[in-house]
């Protein structure tokens, strides 16, 4: 999490918390999908509003034709395993959870940054979501002004 600079760090907190206070999930679902690509990328991101059913409050970024290819395959299941997940979604994932759902890491940044956040599904978590890899940090300033378009 070093890669990425404390001023990226804030602004994607920002982006973050406005998202929050928009709350999207009120009037979008799952299925409804819309598309950016950052002025300084040549790939689309294809994005998701999680939270219509009151559980899990988030935003994925499905990152090219791959993650969309992966989005529709995992719509296409009846049932999924969330292991099967991690072998389809090639995401990005601005999400909001509990406290105790963050690592110390998350955390860290958190502090470093000087944010405070209470309350359920209100903690905002970042990760990156590789097929066959498990669920991991951003890697990057790359990954994390991606993030900042589409949260915008």
């Amino acid at each position: 999490m070093d890669q990425i600079k404390t001023s990226t760090w804030q602004r994607l907190f920002d982006a973050a918390e406005g998202f929050r206070k928009l709350a999207p999930w009120r009037w979008m679902r799952e299925i409804d999908l819309f598309a950016v690509r950052p002025p300084e990328s040549e790939e689309t991101g294809y994005c998701c509003v999680l939270g219509s059913g009151g559980e899990h409050f988030a935003l994925n970024v499905y990152r090219g034709t791959r993650g969309l290819d992966g989005l529709l395959a995992i719509w296409q299941q009846s049932e999924n395993d969330p292991l099967d997940l991690l072998s389809y979604q090639d995401c990005l994932v601005a999400g909001f959870e509990n406290k105790d759902m963050l690592d110390e890491e998350d955390l860290q940044i958190i502090k470093k940054c000087n944010r405070q956040y209470r309350g359920k599904n209100n903690w905002p978590i970042f990760r990156d979501y590789t097929p066959g890899y498990h669920p991991w940090f951003l890697g990057g300033e790359e990954d994390a002004w991606f993030l900042i378009h589409a949260l915008e």
